[in-house]
């Protein structure tokens, strides 16, 4: 049969629906528009434990038909979990537990409002027909092939709803912004708005539905897969995941009802097109492609960029460094943070990664300074990444024998309270890096000296482990900024230095709120000319950035834009 038969068979099967009954004994309803959403029918269908339900057509969204047909508050009555998405496409859909989360085009997650409309998605009553462990699942290639044995065993003409808890090696997920009219078609919305995250060792749930092949005219077939983070703080569409065990659970469901809009925009559709390429586009397609960071989906990355950081190797920012540029093999470890701002003004580097400010530790100040003052450099990315400080020496050596700890500034002040606990009498001993502490010490030979660095530095310079994370905190993480001397134009989050009295800076702060910007950061540093007269470093955040919101704060004299960029965070679960 030819796909364009299949299709009609589809569409046909789709009128059906509309004007029979389906398998659970219910009428599928047609839709009001979502001014008039309240409906004596969803008492009864809250009651259906084996239908999924279905607001609207992927080929309508796919199309560009945006606008909410029911609120959450109805949607919830029709099920407790299944996928979709928000009114304007504003985030991907989550249901679990009977609560409905939207995450969001910066990677957030929040619980959506019951007011919140719908323009597509899919909901039932979850109740598990089939458990099973599933183990070293490397790509969503090999998920989606483990998945379909059910679906082969117990009947490729059912629906399945699907639940997989566990911890994620990798998931690679996206969201996007959300559109204004009039509406462009989603593969199109996608190519630009498309915002795409990357995390590791992330524990949670991936939330999915499969739908028969004769579902093409309604649905993607196959299956379809979003995901939320156990902490309901990270989530989205499904664009890669990988895992070594995770306990999965599927929802064999025989039947289906559907809710359309008759607003007139969706009547005049044309549903019948053939929209198959676009649907595998917005379901399947990435916008890397070796073309941009995995973590910050607004900056194009050029194959064979170089990153400068502030080495040696085995340092945090070496760490981050290689998150945030997944693509990118070529990395020059430098002394010190200027000698990486150096190499990208000289040319040598594409960028530089320096760190900007930890949890215990506060802003790292010289480093800080550094931003201040390279007016020519703008930040065009920031990660963050959990610190888990590690204390070790030469082999042989026990806790007993330390009489000296050394670290950077940070790694010294982070493992303090540790330290006055374990090691009373140990002296401090400061050096650059956390790195060149670790290299220090396997270079001394001396069992009386001890290094607090990272955890990778130690196979790495040879030393043994004397005692792991003492850290103040297991909260503890810090921000690093990815430098370039060419300016990002897009982003959620932009930067700026102002050099001011403090008597001034709550002005900037009041009208960058009023241009439409929140505070994330702000520190501020001694300008060297007078007392009372400072630098400051502001970080700020919005849904979209605009050049006018940008000019409303440089107004300001002694105001400069120092960058554009998203955040990325690297999870430590």
């Amino acid at each position: 049969m030819s796909k364009k038969a299949t299709r009609w068979i589809a569409v046909l099967l789709a009128s059906m629906l509309l004007s029979l009954t389906a398998c659970s004994g219910q009428n599928v309803q047609s839709s009001q528009t979502a001014d008039n959403t309240a409906d004596t029918s969803t008492a009864a269908a809250s009651q259906d434990k084996e239908t999924i339900y279905q607001v609207a057509l992927l080929q309508s969204l796919t199309q560009g038909y945006y606008d909410g047909i029911i609120k959450v508050s109805e949607l919830k009555e029709h099920g407790d979990t299944g996928i979709g998405t928000f009114e304007g496409v504003n985030g991907e859909m989550i249901v679990i537990d009977g609560k409905v989360y939207q995450a969001l085009s910066d990677g957030s997650v929040k619980e959506a409002a019951d007011d919140e409309t719908v323009p597509f998605s899919n909901v039932t009553f979850f109740e598990s027909d089939v458990a099973a462990d599933m183990t070293d699942i490397s790509d969503i290639a090999s998920f989606k092939s483990a998945l379909d044995k059910t679906v082969n065993e117990k009947g490729r003409n059912m629906f399945y709803m699907v639940k997989v808890s566990g911890i994620f090696e990798k998931m690679y997920v996206r969201s996007e912004l959300k559109q204004e009219k009039p509406y462009k078609s989603l593969d199109k919305a996608l190519e630009t708005d498309q915002r795409e995250f990357s995390y590791e060792n992330i524990a949670g749930t991936v939330v999915g539905l499969y739908c028969p092949d004769y579902m093409g005219g309604l649905n993607a077939v196959g299956w379809h897969f979003h995901f939320i983070s156990d902490d309901r703080t990270k989530g989205g569409h499904i664009l890669e995941l990988s895992f070594k065990n995770a306990k999965a659970e599927l929802d064999i469901t025989p039947s289906f009802d559907m809710k359309l809009s008759d607003n007139t925009d969706f009547q005049n559709m044309e549903l019948a097109k053939n929209v198959d390429e676009a649907i595998k586009k917005v379901e399947t397609e990435t916008k890397t492609n070796g073309k941009k960071t995995d973590n910050d989906p607004s900056l194009e990355i050029a194959a064979d960029a170089v990153v400068s950081y502030l080495g040696p190797e085995g340092t945090y920012t070496e760490e981050a460094a290689k998150y945030f540029f997944k693509d990118t093999n070529s990395f020059i470890p430098k002394k010190t943070v200027d000698e990486a701002i150096e190499e990208v003004k000289s040319g040598q580097a594409d960028y530089a990664v320096i760190p900007q400010e930890n949890t215990i530790g506060g802003a790292v100040t010289n480093y800080v300074d550094a931003l201040i003052r390279e007016t020519d450099i703008y930040v065009v990315g920031e990660v963050i990444i959990p610190i888990n400080q590690t204390l070790m020496g030469i082999e042989g050596a026990s806790l007993s024998d330390i009489k000296t700890v050394c670290s950077h500034a940070q790694g010294l002040a982070q493992s303090k309270t540790w330290r006055s606990e374990n090691l009373p009498d140990a002296a401090e001993k400061e050096m650059d890096s956390t790195a060149a502490a670790a290299s220090f010490v396997a270079e001394s030979k001396d069992k009386t000296i001890a290094a607090v660095a990272a955890p990778g530095a130690a196979p790495l310079y040879g030393l043994t482990v004397l005692a792991e994370n003492v850290q103040i905190s297991d909260a503890n993480k810090t921000r690093f900024y990815v430098l370039s001397k060419t300016k990002n134009e897009s982003g959620k989050r932009a930067v700026f230095v102002a050099n001011c009295e403090a008597s001034e800076i709550d002005d900037i702060i009041v009208d960058a709120h009023n241009a439409g910007f929140e505070t994330v950061t702000l520190h501020d540093r001694p300008d060297g000319t007078k007392l009372g007269s400072y630098n400051y470093l502001l970080e700020t955040e919005a849904e979209n950035i605009s050049n006018d919101m940008i000019e409303k704060i440089t107004a300001h004299s002694g105001v400069r834009f120092a960058g554009c960029f998203d955040m990325s965070e690297k999870t430590n679960n």
